[in-house]
């Protein structure tokens, strides 16, 4: 994928295993540019969606602070742990959600990349009749790491889009800037558009072309 942001600019997110067992750990490779130093630290997230309609369940598998001190190119890993499911209510562990690759600035989420995943049994006679309880064990994940969805939020980079120095970005040069209101986006807006985005990301048909996407390939 490849995506620009207003000075940081994801360049490739790499999600490591298309398949895996369902509490196995997530990697994801993440590459970046950075069009200048930042006063405050990047906050990467990795989260696990347990209910498509609650985003309370949501699991903040890793989180990482990094602070950006140079400008240029760089590029790193997230090893973070599976899914625990022992949070995630046991009629919602089977069937398709999604692993977010998500970004802030000053606790304002600029980027964010989903991943579809749906999580099965690794027999035909499993899925056709599922067990109930969830037998924990014997379910994966299959990811699909083809098609991520990728959204970008504007946010505000504190003083630095308002700074005319060399080698900062002006604000005319910043994607619905204004000069007098900013972005002109409160929190109740932030919110509202979060949830507008996870609603399109399971709305009926994605989730349909994802778990056709994503059948387990018995026999092969």
């Amino acid at each position: 994928i490849k995506e620009k942001m207003s000075l940081i600019n994801v360049t490739n997110v790499i999600m490591k295993d298309s398949q895996a067992p369902f509490t196995d750990p997530v990697a994801v490779e993440i590459s970046f540019d950075a069009l200048q130093p930042l006063k405050n630290q990047l906050i990467w997230k990795v989260i696990y969606i347990g209910d498509a309609n609650n985003d309370g369940n949501d699991q903040v598998l890793e989180d990482i602070e990094m602070p950006i001190e140079q400008t240029g190119p760089m590029r790193f890993t997230i090893e973070a742990p599976g899914p625990d499911p022992s949070k995630i209510k046991s009629d919602e562990i089977v069937g398709v959600t999604a692993i977010l690759i998500t970004c802030s600035y000053n606790s304002n989420e600029f980027f964010r990349v989903g991943y579809y995943v749906n999580v099965l049994y690794a027999t035909e006679e499993l899925n056709e009749s599922p067990p109930n309880p969830p037998v924990i064990d014997q379910l994966g994940r299959l990811v699909m790491i083809d098609e991520p969805r990728v959204t970008n939020f504007p946010i505000e980079w504190d003083d630095a889009v308002s700074s005319s120095t060399s080698g900062i970005v002006p604000p005319e040069a910043v994607e619905n800037f204004n000069p007098t209101t900013g972005f002109g986006y409160t929190g109740t807006d932030k919110q509202q558009m979060y949830a507008q985005d996870r609603k399109e990301m399971f709305s009926d048909a994605n989730v349909q072309n994802a778990a056709e996407a994503l059948k387990p390939g018995f026999g092969n």
